[in-house]
């Protein structure tokens, strides 16, 4: 499940899909990571956006995450920092690095487009 919404934290991207749309602790679990994309720049004209946290979450309780922060971006050394490894996932260390491979290869030759990824997904 993929969704896309603007709140300034996890906590109240949680709250906005529980208490503003509704759904239960048991729905919104299905969640497990949420990205922040930050935006940047002064103007309409010269924004860009940067991904500047990625977050775990293991379940909802109350309309709240039980989550952790496995990445985030350090903008004093422009790095993306591991801060937690993943527990939730089934991938082993190397099925990972190869998609991050087949990733990066998309973004270099600029195919990008969303059948491209969704190719990559299905595998």
């Amino acid at each position: 499940m993929v969704t896309a919404l603007n709140a300034p934290t996890v906590e109240k991207a949680y709250d906005k899909i529980c208490s503003g749309n509704g759904v239960s602790d048991q729905g919104t679990s299905v969640i497990q990571y949420m990205v922040y994309i930050e935006r940047r720049g002064k103007s309409e004209k010269d924004f860009w956006r940067k991904v500047s946290a990625v977050w775990e979450v293991e379940r909802v309780v109350d309309g709240v995450p039980v989550a952790r922060l496995l990445h985030r971006w350090n903008e004093d050394t422009d790095t993306f920092e591991v801060v937690n490894p993943a527990q939730l996932r089934d991938a082993d260390a190397a099925l990972i690095e190869a998609r991050a491979g087949q990733i990066r290869s998309l973004v270099e030759t600029g195919q990008t487009s969303a059948a491209n990824i969704e190719a990559l997904i299905a595998g």
